[in-house]
């Protein structure tokens, strides 16, 4: 193709990606061909589906080479919807404890690096905007020229508590969680314990295991994929996954309206027993907070390729209809369910495009041109009492409605 050829295609790319992004990886390669360094990144990718020395690289692979890096002041800024979030979290915390230049984590309602009061359909309220711009230039001229902090809290860690603000839509077209700036002395946050929530029959979720044992089951299409809305992808964040849980191919699982609302800060987990009719599969588990109007606000989602249940580096595939023990980490957050408000569990095995759908098969990573439709199921009680384990927060004495400012 001559390059006003591939720069059409290109641009007809990224105006509609879906439909390359659906092609098997051989054929989205093709794009690529004028451009082999690219290329060659892009086939790397898919020859190293496990988390072996080529991800260690120094420059891919922080958790590594944490010895190596300078122990100079830092200031780590993310956000409860970037897909980043957990790797923000885990240098602060794994930096703090080998350094001792000071460090300081800042974590808002929003995306990846970005500061203001809306974040998808969500308005969080005035306090929770921040000037990133001006958060930089305070530390920098703190560090470099000997000035007081102005803006940046005196504890080391300060995070956006979403949650317990008004109820339904507002005038400017969004809903407000509201929520509150929390500061805290190091993460992981101090905790309140942990409650175990327990997947029932007829979609249920409460904190007492089943009486009866079950499943549920759906089939799962790489060709027909549930599609992604909110969450990580492209700064979407907050958006109604109402609109989702009818799909024949998720699963939803809801606790009765809260007496008493609920505060949770970390990273919630979902201990899973699963089978499937292929070798392979993916499941996705999301954490939401449903609104008395029904407005599902999606607050962490987590995923994990069944065949590497046991480990980034341990190829394990299944035997179909065999049941396993896997578990979801759903990334960390923090969150406030009112009173009125149900915690629902989604569970389905795609989640197009921010994941490539699993193609179910035992081809090599990369290689696959076919897809197989699964049958995948998730077990409750008896033996398999499947469940969610979110971690309470014990809240500070005071909270702010701003991010904390030095006198």
């Amino acid at each position: 193709l001559t390059m006003p050829a591939v720069q059409a295609k290109l641009e007809a790319i990224f105006k509609d990606p879906d439909p390359w992004l659906q092609l098997p990886p051989r054929q989205r390669a093709e794009i690529l061909k004028p451009f082999p360094d690219y290329m060659k990144i892009f086939l790397d990718a898919y020859a190293h589906p496990a988390l072996d020395s080529y991800w260690k690289q120094q420059n891919l692979y922080p958790a590594g080479n944490y010895h190596k890096f300078k122990d100079v002041p830092m200031f780590f800024i993310s956000g409860w919807y970037d897909g980043t979030v957990g790797g923000v979290i885990d240098n602060f915390e794994q930096l703090s404890a080998l350094q001792s230049s000071p460090k300081k984590l800042m974590i808002g309602p929003w995306p990846h690096a970005t500061g203001t009061s809306t974040c998808g359909e969500a308005y969080f309220g005035q306090s929770a905007a921040v000037d990133e711009q001006a958060l930089q230039l305070d530390w920098f001229n703190h560090w470099l020229k000997a000035e007081p902090l102005r803006l940046i809290s005196p504890e080391p860690v300060q995070i956006f508590q979403m949650g317990g603000g008004v109820e339904g839509e507002q005038p400017h077209g969004k809903i407000e969680p509201g929520g509150k700036w929390l500061s805290f002395d190091k993460w992981p946050l101090p905790a309140a314990g942990a409650v175990n929530l327990y997947l029932q029959p007829k979609g249920l979720l409460r904190n007492s295991q089943s009486v009866s044992a079950g499943s549920a089951s759906f089939e799962d299409d790489p060709a027909n994929p549930v599609p992604t809305h909110g969450g990580y992808f492209h700064g979407d964040c907050v958006q109604d996954q109402s609109i989702l849980e009818n799909r024949a191919d998720l699963l939803s699982f809801t606790m009765p309206p809260l007496t008493a609302s609920t505060a949770i800060g970390g990273e919630a987990e979902a201990h899973l027993w699963i089978s499937s009719s292929a070798p392979d599969t993916d499941f996705i588990a999301k954490l939401v907070d449903v609104y008395p109007n029904g407005y599902s606000m999606i607050v962490a989602e987590g995923e994990l390729r069944v065949s590497y249940r046991n480990g980034p580096n341990q190829l394990a595939l299944m035997a179909p209809g065999t049941i396993y023990p896997i578990t979801i980490y759903m990334r960390p957050t923090s969150n406030q369910f009112a009173a009125g408000h149900r915690i629902r569990l989604d569970i389905s095995s795609t989640d197009f495009p921010r994941l490539e759908p699993n193609p179910n098969t035992v081809t090599t990573p990369g290689q696959w041109t076919t897809t197989t439709k699964a049958r995948n199921s998730v077990y409750y009680g008896g033996q398999h009492p499947s469940h969610i384990i979110l971690p309470l927060l014990n809240e500070p004495s005071s909270a702010s409605q701003r991010p904390v400012v030095h006198p």
